[in-house]
């Protein structure tokens, strides 16, 4: 006799116990095996390559000591941030 588990899968395939036949359809159902790209934010800025600046790529530029607010603003300027009043927020903040 087959268990609880068997049947549903026998009808869920067709009268067919092919188990990897719902695993893959589930797999391709919750994007299993998909290419994760960077995460593309509505209000993101973007860079001259056109890739969202993260707070994960301003962040080690804030926290660096060694590094004089003149040399952060150019710094962030190299990351592709241009607006100068957000510059300076980031670096007063």
């Amino acid at each position: 006799m087959k268990n609880f588990s068997d049947r549903v899968l026998s009808r869920l395939t067709g009268l067919v116990p092919a188990k990897w036949l719902v695993v893959a359809g589930m797999a391709f159902l919750f994007g299993c095996g998909t290419v994760v790209t960077q995460p593309d934010f509505p209000a993101c800025i973007h860079n001259a390559a056109g890739d969202c600046i993260l707070l994960d790529d301003v962040e080690p530029i804030l926290n660096d000591s060694s590094l004089t607010a003149d040399q952060k603003r150019a710094k962030l300027r190299e990351l592709g941030i241009e607006d100068e009043q957000l510059i300076n927020a980031l670096i007063n903040a």
